[in-house]
């Protein structure tokens, strides 16, 4: 079975988030929400790297994402 955030859905709401997945970070803030239940679901390692809510660590530095949501 596709994983939500794959099938391009909120794990959290179940809304349709493609198009914020596809995005990724806001160059301003460096997060994005979900625009129906407003989980973060990206944001920016102090390393710089994108993470969305479903990465464990970041893959440059290796710390651990702060927003990782672990029912995705």
């Amino acid at each position: 079975m596709e994983r939500s955030i794959e099938a391009g859905f909120c794990p959290n709401c179940g809304a349709f988030i493609r198009q914020v997945l596809n995005s990724g970070p806001s160059p301003n803030t460096g997060k994005r929400f979900c625009p129906d239940c407003a989980i973060q679901v990206w944001t920016k390692c102090q390393c710089g790297k994108h993470l969305r809510y479903d990465d464990k660590d970041c893959l440059d530095c290796g710390k651990e994402n702060p927003i990782f949501f672990q029912g995705s």
